[in-house]
């Protein structure tokens, strides 16, 4: 009997913050939930493909995930960031509140070709919202450096396959 008491005391010390953890824990090391509404969040994939490179991308197609973004992350990895889906075409705007790392934002139509881009938007940026100079369906975060690197300019044009 002590022994069934003790593994049970055991096994709710050890599961408690172990649920805890993958309770806050979102995609891509999201693991701000104190600070954060978005910890809750469970994000769909899908990978952005240019030239060979794949990126691996959280989808952001709600209301709630929009407006989160990838705010409170720590970080991104090099080929990791998120798509913004929309339901219509819009100049949607986005700045860099609670950001803790800089990026590069490319707006895209519904054929995912880049209709304008921003290299390196920096945290510091906040308040500044970068908007794109037409009106786009998707906006896409990714890592800094990814435009620069994989040579995306006006007119690339993206795969996109949702997992």
């Amino acid at each position: 009997m002590k022994l069934t008491i003790l593994l049970v005391i055991l096994a709710i010390f050890i599961l408690s913050p172990l649920s805890l953890f993958l309770y806050k824990k979102g995609s891509f090391g999201h693991t701000d939930g104190a600070r954060s509404s978005c910890a809750g969040y469970v994000y769909e994939h899908g990978t952005l493909v240019h030239n060979g490179t794949n990126f691996l991308l959280d989808i952001a197609d709600t209301e709630g995930k929009r407006t989160c973004g990838l705010s409170y992350r720590k970080e991104i990895k090099e080929n990791e960031g998120m798509i913004f889906i929309f339901e219509y075409d819009d100049r949607f705007g986005i700045w860099m509140k609670d950001m803790n790392f800089p990026i590069d934002i490319l707006w895209l139509d519904k054929e995912f070709q880049v209709l304008d881009f921003v290299s390196h938007a920096d945290p510091d940026s906040y308040p500044r919202v970068f908007l794109p100079r037409e009106e786009a369906h998707y906006v896409v975060e990714l890592s800094s450096g990814a435009v620069v690197h994989n040579k995306v300019s006006l007119s690339t044009r993206f795969s996109f396959f949702r997992e």
